[in-house]
């Protein structure tokens, strides 16, 4: 009643959600249905009365949906009587081992199977009328449909007519009549014994011994021949199911590697995996890039070492899966130069430059994998900046991202502004040792001084990103120190005071 409720709801007239299932629904404290995922959904018009999408859970799908990629409210409909036959009998009402095969049984005249003898004779016509095969025999709409519910409820009759289904009619044939029988015995006389049989010489005798021995063992070769090849069948049965499992999110990542691995070590002929072997692939690879695109392509990504080291794991099971592919490989050096980027900051001395350093050589033969992705240069520019304080590798790697096709947002002006000022401050720092030498302390103080100015101008390009009206202010402090000890080096010295 509730599913029914959502769908109907005023406020989403005219929407269709497209892809109801388990995992897009949430049931409150309160008791209250939650759909979420409405990425998918479209919206009809009045004189558009279906629309297109191919993006769905087969097993929620109409038959009509399947055969013609159209979608409307009786699309979710049928959804929603899917999913009150699964709650009722604890599974889908049509699956098989495979989307094609799963599709072909939804489209047939086949109903599903009956529900649990303990379901209510009424809610069991409710559910079958939600999934009849011709839409004319559904309910029109989710109102009536939950108005049947309702009228279950309160114990008054409902309208949904039971279920028909075909007939079978047993034929068995008519036994013989015993009195006929008996009158057909035959009356002619017995024939006289046979002679007793000639002896068998040798060649007319059993098998020798050493044929039967061959032919025992033929035989055992033919029995484990036939054991073997239903084993291999049963594989890749089962290597369809993790397939199908996949597609539909019925599986967990762990438990879908742990399947692989199972099966991996029973196959003999690798062909027979390729199904789930493709499948998880694609899986781990889309998971892994999550995280890459996060961090990619938002501003404020919040991206830690719990979400690198995930997005490491993925990508190194979706490599043992196709160790040749070079994109992969690229992404995992990308991960593990992220996380080794992270774990430098807890450390000190030698250690940390250590770690910077395989970093960074990771970020450099991630770049040379992955050839259309800036992932590995992103990296690049955040250790130079932070880590490193080289802020010319820096300014080179976020260049070669925007080559790659990936411009400077306000993160990447953030960072370079962030540089600017820190190296500013270094050089206010370092130019104190100057100050018996005017001459290379103004040097160094006009240098700073371009830094804090460059900074400046950085951070107001950032639009209030972050902290950068902070940092600004902390970058303008910085030049009006530095002019203020330009001006004391440029007065003029005072004269002598004559004894």
């Amino acid at each position: 009643q509730s599913f029914n409720t959502v769908i109907d709801d005023k406020r989403f007239a005219g929407i269709v959600h497209g892809d109801l299932k388990p995992k897009n629904i949430r049931v409150a404290t309160s008791g209250q249905i939650k759909v979420l995922d409405f990425g998918i959904a479209k919206a009809l018009s009045h004189t558009r009365k279906h629309t297109v999408n191919l993006f769905a859970s087969a097993a929620y799908c109409s038959p009509e949906r399947l055969e013609t990629q159209n979608m409307n409210l009786q699309s979710d409909l049928w959804s929603v009587g899917v999913l009150l036959y699964q709650m009722i009998a604890a599974r889908l009402p049509f699956d098989d081992t495979s989307r094609e095969r799963l599709e072909r049984r939804i489209r047939s005249y086949q109903p599903p199977d009956p529900l649990p003898p303990e379901c209510p004779e009424p809610l069991s016509h409710i559910a079958f009328k939600m999934l009849a095969r011709d839409p004319a025999r559904r309910y029109p709409s989710a109102a009536e449909a939950r108005a049947d519910l309702m009228r279950w409820r309160d114990g008054q009759p409902i309208a949904a007519p039971a279920f028909e289904s075909e007939a079978t009619v047993r034929t068995s044939a008519t036994p013989p009549d015993a009195d006929f029988q008996d009158s057909t015995v035959r009356t002619v006389p017995p024939l006289p014994p046979l002679p007793p049989a000639p002896r068998r010489g040798l060649l007319h005798g059993p098998f020798p011994r050493p044929l039967m021995g061959c032919f025992a063992v033929f035989l055992g070769v033919v029995v484990l021949g036939i054991i073997f090849a239903f084993m291999q069948l049963d594989v890749w049965r089962k290597s369809e199911s993790l397939k199908t499992d996949l597609a539909t999110e019925h599986v967990s990542d762990e438990d879908a590697w742990g399947r692989y691995q199972n099966l991996q070590s029973r196959i003999h002929f690798p062909g027979l995996l390729w199904p789930a072997r493709t499948s998880l692939k694609k899986h781990l690879a889309t998971a892994a890039d999550a995280t890459l695109l996060e961090y990619r392509n938002s501003d404020a990504p919040q991206i830690y070492l719990k979400q690198w080291t995930r997005a490491r794991t993925a990508l190194l099971r979706a490599l043992d899966i196709d160790p040749d592919d070079r994109e992969l490989r690229g992404k995992l050096l990308v991960c593990e130069g992220q996380i080794d980027r992270i774990l430098a900051g807890s450390l000190k001395g030698d250690a940390r430059q250590k770690r910077l350093n395989t970093a960074v050589a990771r970020f450099r033969e991630g770049a040379g994998l992955l050839r259309n992705t800036p992932d590995a240069e992103l990296g690049l520019a955040r250790i130079y900046t932070y880590d490193l304080n080289d802020l010319e590798q820096a300014e080179e790697a976020l260049a070669k991202a925007a080559d790659k096709g990936h411009p400077a947002g306000k993160r990447e002006q953030a960072q370079l502004a962030d540089g600017y000022r820190r190296r500013g401050d270094r050089i206010w720092r370092e130019s104190r040792a100057f100050q018996k030498f005017p001459d290379r302390e103004q040097e160094s103080l006009e240098k700073a001084r371009q830094d804090y100015m460059k900074a400046q101008e950085l951070y107001q390009k950032t639009e209030l990103f972050g902290d950068a009206a902070r940092n600004e202010m902390l970058a303008l402090d910085g030049q009006h120190r530095v002019e203020q000890r330009l001006d004391q080096l440029r007065a003029p010295a005072a004269p002598a005071v004559p004894q």
